[in-house]
């Protein structure tokens, strides 16, 4: 919890997340990629764990908690 507030996610259909793209004017070839990548992520695609970014950053990278916290915090 941030703030003691629930943050909570549901992730739209398909037809939904491509109409509220369209609907605010994404041009359809990044509708269909947005649309690819976000399916992707859905089905795992991305789910591979890595110290990549650590190496990059030649430290560990900050957690969403600590991220938020840091940005949203008073």
């Amino acid at each position: 919890m941030l703030k003691n507030r629930k943050i909570s996610y549901i992730s739209p259909t398909t037809e939904i997340y491509q109409k509220s793209l369209k609907e605010a004017g994404v041009p359809e070839q990044f509708i269909e990629l947005m649309n690819g990548i976000a399916l992707a992520q859905a089905q795992g695609e991305f789910d591979e764990i890595s110290d990549d970014l650590k190496n990059i950053l030649g430290r560990n990278p900050a957690t969403l908690k600590d991220f938020l916290v840091d940005h949203f915090s008073n």
